[in-house]
């Protein structure tokens, strides 16, 4: 976003871009190499991290424990969470710690009972441990 005039994105655009882009630049693009040397890389570490900072689950309710951006989540922000976090390089990374949730939640949150939300949801979202999805 240049600032050119736009219906589509707004100030609240710039300031989420600006933030996501700071968390990558200080927890995510200064570790990739090594972390791609050594194999593997301290996902429970970081997901906390980004939760809080505030953008693990950017997309889920905040009354679940999610973290939307100032001015509420649409597309365009979720396209911008999206293009801040592969700056970083390592898409394995940005699957496996922040998409992952994206693709997996939604199904429980939706139609999840209360004691799945309670159990499983709120914890993930909350960054204290992960979830992962599978496909057949």
């Amino acid at each position: 976003y240049y600032g050119a005039p736009t219906p589509y994105y707004n100030e609240n655009h710039v300031k989420w871009a600006k933030h996501v882009r700071k968390f990558v630049e200080a927890e995510l693009t200064p570790f990739v190499d090594e972390w791609d040397e050594a194999g593997g890389y301290p996902v429970s570490e970081l997901r906390a991290k980004a939760f809080k900072a505030g953008v693990l689950c950017p997309w889920a309710p905040k009354a679940l424990g999610g973290t939307p951006p100032e001015g509420g989540w649409d597309e365009f922000m979720h396209l911008i969470w999206n293009d801040e976090l592969a700056r970083c390089g390592a898409v394995g990374v940005v699957v496996c710690t922040f998409l992952i949730t994206e693709m997996s939640l939604p199904h429980t949150i939706h139609f999840g009972s209360d004691f799945l939300i309670e159990t499983v949801a709120k914890p993930v979202l909350a960054g204290q441990t992960g979830i992962a999805i599978t496909l057949t």
